[in-house]
């Protein structure tokens, strides 16, 4: 075996453990961070994911929809 490798190894593992350190320092400091994170892949970029307009669009629709079932069952009560 090559010590070359040891050394490759060591900094795939250095380079792993500080992005998940950071990851979760962003993360815990700004909530929307989950969003992102949740949007956008860590190392490469997310093909399937939907976005961010897509989202937006989404909220709009139910917000302009009027109120919920959940709502509508409350004011029953």
């Amino acid at each position: 075996m090559n010590w070359t490798f040891a050394g490759a190894m060591g900094y795939l593992l250095l380079f792993q453990a500080s992005t998940w350190f950071t990851e979760s320092i962003s993360a815990d400091k700004y909530p929307e961070y989950k969003d992102y994170q949740s949007r956008v892949g860590k190392f490469l970029p997310k093909l399937w994911s939907a976005g961010v307009d897509a989202e937006n669009n989404e909220k709009r629709k139910t917000t302009a929809a009027g109120p919920s079932e959940k709502m509508k069952a409350q004011r029953k009560k």
